[in-house]
């Protein structure tokens, strides 16, 4: 069966583990994808379920069964604590702001001290807020 896994550097399309091809893509802002962000931060922890990601939660809670979605349609969810945002909310609630920061420049080439960046970064961050209800853990001068 093909599958198509999801990186923030590349896409790589394989029909089996020996053939792997590369296919670069350049990543704007606006297509920024949960499941991207959370396989490339939380790797081994996350495993395939149909259109879907599942594993044990990263937040601060006993997980004794998978209980954290990553969703096809943009948003997680843990069943288990509650945590529930998109892609936003996600990046900067699993990392450091600075790193955060660095992880959109280095594969959105977003420079928040250029004013068009930061006010697509804004537009972004809203867009999400809007499309979910709310928007935890984004600091408050992106939203």
């Amino acid at each position: 069966m093909n599958k198509l896994l999801i990186g923030m550097d590349q896409l790589s399309f394989f029909n089996n583990e020996d053939n792997i091809r590369p296919i670069t893509r350049s990543f704007k802002l606006e297509d920024i994808n949960v499941i991207g962000i959370g396989l490339d931060i939380l790797r081994d922890r996350m495993k395939p379920e149909g259109e879907n990601y599942i594993g044990s939660c990263p937040f601060q809670h006993i997980d004794t069964h998978p209980s954290f979605y990553l969703r096809q349609k943009n948003f997680y969810i843990c069943y288990g604590c509650g945590a529930f945002g998109g892609p936003f909310s996600l990046l900067f609630r699993l990392t450091s702001h600075s790193d955060a920061l660095d992880y959109l420049k280095k594969n959105f080439d977003v420079d928040i001290s250029n004013k068009q960046d930061l006010t697509r970064l804004k537009v972004c961050i809203y867009s999400e807020k809007e499309r979910l209800g709310s928007i935890d853990y984004v600091p408050l001068e992106y939203q």
